[in-house]
């Protein structure tokens, strides 16, 4: 069976140590890019959705804007009977 010993205890700390300041460090030298990949990832999506509502609406709204106005033809006046009882 062995034993734990003091220099082993030491050892398994320092290597913990290291490990958190190395991921510290990189985390902090590669972050602004990956959320500057993700902020133009996501603005690009936004964008592109944005053209395709834009072409499927304004299609319609731009004929309904540069056409005139069909008028109804009136064929007679309007009426209203009321009964009488």
């Amino acid at each position: 069976m062995q034993e734990a010993s003091i220099t082993g205890f030491f050892r398994t700390i320092f290597i913990i140590l290291i490990i958190i300041l190395l991921v510290r460090y990189v985390t902090r030298v590669f972050m602004p890019y990956i959320l500057q990949y993700l902020v133009n990832r996501s603005q690009e999506h936004i964008n592109k959705k944005f053209q395709d509502y834009e072409q499927q609406n304004n299609g319609g709204y731009q004929n309904q804007k540069t056409e005139p106005e069909k008028k109804k033809e009136q064929v007679g006046e309007y009426i209203d009977f009321e009964e009488i009882d």
